[in-house]
C-alpha cells in the first residue's frame, strides 16, 4: 500500500489548493453582490462536501488499484489475480468499458480466449472518449483476435491502434513494444515466418540477462516458427529462449521467468497443433486433391 500512502496525501493538497481558490473567488463574488455571511458559510459547507465526497472515491479507487496492483506483482497471470480484478473492478454496480477491456486482455493472455471474444464483442471503440481507453480498448481488442487466430480482425486492430499510441509521445515505449510483438504475431499466424523473424531480429535485442520483453520476443519468435511448420526454425529459437530464461536471476517480477517458460512449452504444443489442424484441412480441401 506504500504507493497509495503516497498519491492519495498529494490528491488531498491537490484538492486542498483548489477549495482554497474557489472559497477566494466565492467570497470575492459574494461580496460584489451583497450576499449574506451566512449564504457564503452554506455556499462553503457544500463545496467542502463535493470534495469530501471525491475525495473519499478516489481513495477507495486507488486502494482497489493498489490490492490489484499488489497480487499482479506477486503472482503474475493466475486465477487468483483475476479474482482480484473481478472484486475491485468488474462486480460493482456498473463497471466502467476500460475496466472490461482490461478483464478481457488478461482472459486473452490467461487461454480464456471465447471469454475475452465476449467481452470484446460487447465493447465499442467509441464507446468512450478518452485516450486512456482507445489505447485499452485496441490492446485488449488486438490481444483477443489473435488468442482467436482472427487474424484479419487484429492487423486492422493494429492500424487502428496505432494513431492513439502515437499521441502517447514519449509514454509511447511499452506500448510501442507491445505493438510490435503483436505484428509479429500476425505474420506467424499469417504464415509469414520469414516476416516475423526480420521484425524480432530488428527491433529486439537484450539489454541484460533480466529482460523481460526480449524473453517474450524469443518465445513469441519460437512459437511463430511451430506455428508455420519449420522445425529446425522452431528449434533455434526454442534452445535460445530457454538459454535464455534459465541463465535470467532477476526479472522485473518473481514470477515472469517460470511465466515465459510455460509459456513457450504451451505455446509450442498449441501452434503444432494448429499447423497439423491447418495441414490436414488443406489436405481434405477439393484443390488439394485435385478434384473440381
Amino acid at each position: 500500500m506504500k504507493r497509495v500512502k503516497k498519491i492519495l496525501p498529494a490528491l488531498f493538497r491537490v484538492w486542498l489548493f483548489e477549495l482554497m481558490i474557489l472559497a477566494i473567488w466565492a467570497g470575492v463574488v459574494f461580496k460584489l453582490w451583497g450576499f449574506s455571511v451566512s449564504w457564503l458559510i452554506i455556499f462553503a459547507a457544500i463545496a467542502v462536501g463535493l470534495f469530501a465526497a471525491q475525495l473519499l472515491y478516489y481513495s477507495r479507487f486507488y486502494r482497489k488499484a493498489q490490492e490489484y496492483l499488489d497480487t499482479y506483482e506477486a503472482e503474475g497471470y493466475t486465477e487468483h489475480t483475476v479474482e482480484v480484478f473481478r472484486r475491485c473492478f468488474i462486480d460493482v454496480k456498473k463497471p466502467r468499458a476500460q475496466d472490461l477491456c482490461s478483464l478481457a486482455g488478461l482472459y486473452a493472455v490467461m487461454d480464456r480466449e471465447q471469454e475475452a471474444l465476449q467481452i470484446m464483442n460487447g465493447i465499442r471503440p467509441d464507446q468512450e472518449k478518452s485516450l486512456a481507453f482507445k489505447i485499452d480498448y485496441y490492446t485488449s481488442y488486438v490481444s483477443t483476435m489473435l488468442a482467436n487466430y482472427l487474424t484479419v480482425q487484429a492487423s486492422q486492430g493494429l492500424s487502428d491502434g496505432a494513431q492513439y499510441i502515437a499521441r502517447l509521445g514519449t509514454q509511447a515505449s511499452s506500448y510501442t513494444t507491445a505493438w510490435k510483438l503483436y505484428t509479429m504475431r500476425v505474420f506467424f499466424q499469417q504464415g509469414r515466418f520469414a516476416d516475423g523473424e526480420q521484425l524480432f531480429l530488428s527491433a529486439f535485442q537484450p539489454e541484460d540477462r533480466n529482460d523481460a520483453s526480449y524473453a517474450n520476443a524469443l518465445a513469441t519468435t519460437a512459437i511463430g516458427a511451430a506455428l508455420c511448420g519449420l522445425p529446425d526454425k522452431e528449434e533455434l529459437y526454442t534452445q535460445m529462449a530457454r538459454k535464455y530464461l534459465e541463465g535470467a536471476n532477476e526479472m522485473k517480477y518473481p514470477w515472469m521467468k517460470g511465466y515465459y517458460l510455460e509459456k513457450l512449452e504451451k505455446g509450442l504444443i498449441k501452434s503444432r497443433q494448429r499447423f497439423e489442424a491447418m495441414t490436414f484441412t488443406d489436405n481434405l480441401s477439393p484443390e488439394s486433391s485435385g478434384d473440381k
